[in-house]
């Protein structure tokens, strides 16, 4: 809700630009707070638009959120040498959802294997529809950050938001 906060009803609008999960701690209540509000984005959670030098925008924030949700669905470093060589988590699981469609897999193949099957798979199949939405290549193509917290708070369906990744 910070991020749709600075976005959208903050006097004079605030781009964190480095969104991170060491840039989200969590308070006693294990409430987060934004936190490094710095002018750098950091490598894997950099929107595209960042990479090519085009304007920067809320949306640029939003890409990085989608990046730390698909972190924490997968337990996966945003970027990284995984199985010996370097991948790229966006991408990765943007191809397992693919290669879900086609072949018939199933989601549970991305979800971190230290849970153990202890989470909600309906939860995890809406983290990973809102943040594959997050981290579309096009930044007209990305919700608000309010969006993106009323598809969490289940106040509102990813699937109302277009175009809609299949899951």
């Amino acid at each position: 809700m910070g991020l749709a906060y600075l976005h959208e009803e903050c006097l004079e609008w605030v781009l964190h630009c480095d969104v991170k999960p060491q840039n989200i701690l969590l308070d006693e209540h294990f409430r987060p707070k934004l936190a490094d509000f710095g002018i750098e984005g950091t490598r894997g959670y950099m929107a595209p638009e960042w990479i090519v030098n085009q304007e920067i925008t809320a949306k640029a924030d939003v890409y990085s959120f989608g990046v730390v949700m698909l972190e924490l669905v997968t337990g996966r470093s945003a970027s990284g040498v995984h199985g010996g060589k370097w991948n790229q988590l966006v991408r990765c699981v943007e191809e397992k959802v693919e290669e879900r469609q086609h072949e018939g897999g199933t989601m549970e193949e991305l979800v971190d294997k230290r849970l153990q099957g202890d989470y909600d798979m309906a939860q995890v199949e809406l983290l990973l529809r809102v943040a594959l939405l997050c981290v579309k290549i096009s930044k007209d193509e990305r919700p608000a950050m309010s969006a993106v917290v009323a598809f969490s708070l289940a106040t509102m369906s990813p699937r109302t938001f277009l175009p809609r990744p299949a899951l």
